[in-house]
């Protein structure tokens, strides 16, 4: 039921840039390739990776706003909550993927959590959950309980699917699977 997809396969199914984009910041390679190749796409209700455009508007934004905000890191995704998917700059071998609950409310490095995967494998999480949100959507009375929990069968395949990307990884989620 659940299938860990490798990125390719993911990135295929995403909506592609129509017009080439010049990127002047000094990004990792896997998210200058995101950058160049990508429109917005909304991997699931959780993963919503933003154009270049808008992530550089976001940044510009919330940099301005916040002082305590790390000139380092970068928005490059949002939830639709409020809170953000970040990589940080000051590495541009190495796309880590950060995450930014707006519960914390200021953008200090304490708040901010690493989760530990790179950003083809922060594509392969988002679209495990995108798996799980399809289910809930069109066979909801098969795989979850009246509470619209994944019944705990689908919940451990589905645990052991993101623990395939990562070791540990579903420990630090950030969010209930």
């Amino acid at each position: 039921m659940f299938k860990k997809r490798n990125y390719e396969e993911i990135a295929n199914g995403l909506q592609k840039r129509e017009k080439p984009v010049s990127v002047n910041e000094q990004f990792p390679e896997d998210y200058l390739w995101v950058c160049k190749n990508f429109s917005e796409n909304k991997i699931s209700a959780d993963y919503v990776l933003l154009s270049y455009e808008k992530a550089k508007q976001y940044n510009k934004d919330y940099h301005k706003d916040f002082a305590e905000f790390d000139e380092n890191m970068w928005i490059f995704a949002e939830t639709g909550q409020g809170d953000f998917w970040l990589i940080n700059l000051s590495n541009t071998f190495d796309s880590t993927v950060y995450f930014y609950d707006h519960d914390a409310e200021d953008f200090q490095s304490t708040n901010i959590l690493n989760m530990s995967v790179d950003l083809k494998e922060w594509f392969i999480l988002a679209d495990l959950v995108s798996q799980m949100e399809e289910l809930l959507d069109t066979q909801a009375d098969i795989y979850f309980d009246e509470n619209l929990n994944l019944k705990n069968e689908y919940r451990q395949e589905l645990l052991g699917e993101v623990e395939k990307i990562k070791e540990g990884l579903s420990d630090i989620y950030p969010f209930e699977l």
